[in-house]
């Protein structure tokens, strides 16, 4: 290919990705800005510690998948699709009971730790709902290693689609659940959101490129 067609390459795919990463980030902010619509702001920063330290216990899975992915990229260079299927179910074993393991000990001393660093703000309260998220981010963490596959697999607009997807479900959730559950609505909004991209990466893998990611 000459320059202009390369450059051409390259804008489509950035085109058809681009919103993957402007939705995704919206993804993982939509929970506190709906909870702000429907309660004070003293709930939605009580509901922002718990979401602020489970999004970083989701950074786990997150920095096993920057590993894998050049692995991944090379077997879809290579065509080796049993490779991929391979790295998917190696992942998957260690991710999900390392993850199971480090969450049940985190909600267990979530509340003690709230008490104990800061103290009469009430921050506890917000246990369960951490606890929630922290199952959301636990179900699909299996998975999550491979959450780039599509734009791996030259799919960016698939990826697009799936979080635009998995965003739309997380705001009528939120919106379901918030009036009549509050911060625990929100989490179950945006734990159900979590489990949701993990499946959707499984059905997409599957569908674009024969892959099965639970094999």
């Amino acid at each position: 290919l000459d320059l202009g067609a390369r450059m051409r390459a390259h804008f489509s795919f950035g085109a058809r990705g681009v919103l993957s990463g402007l939705v995704s980030d919206l993804n993982t902010r939509l929970d506190a800005i709906m909870l702000g619509a429907f309660r004070s702001d003293a709930v939605v920063g009580l509901y922002s510690m718990a979401s602020t330290l489970a999004e970083g216990f989701f950074q786990i899975p997150v920095v096993i998948q920057r590993n894998v992915t050049p692995i991944i990229g090379k077997a879809f260079a290579e065509n080796d699709m049993e490779r991929i299927e391979w790295v998917a179910r190696k992942t998957r074993r260690v991710m999900f009971l390392l993850m199971a393991a480090i969450a049940l000990v985190a909600i267990v001393l979530y509340p003690f730790v709230m008490r104990f660093f800061l103290p009469d703000k009430g921050y506890d309260e917000s246990a369960i709902a951490f606890a929630i998220l922290l199952v959301g981010i636990v179900v699909q963490s299996g998975v999550a290693p491979m959450g780039a596959i599509l734009f791996q697999g030259g799919r960016p607009g698939a990826q697009t689609l799936l979080m635009v997807i998995v965003v739309l479900v997380n705001l009528v959730l939120n919106l379901a659940l918030i009036p009549a559950f509050g911060i625990n609505g929100a989490a179950i909004a945006t734990g159900t959101a979590y489990i949701l991209q993990g499946a959707l990466t499984v059905i997409f893998a599957r569908r674009y490129f024969g892959v099965n990611l639970l094999k």
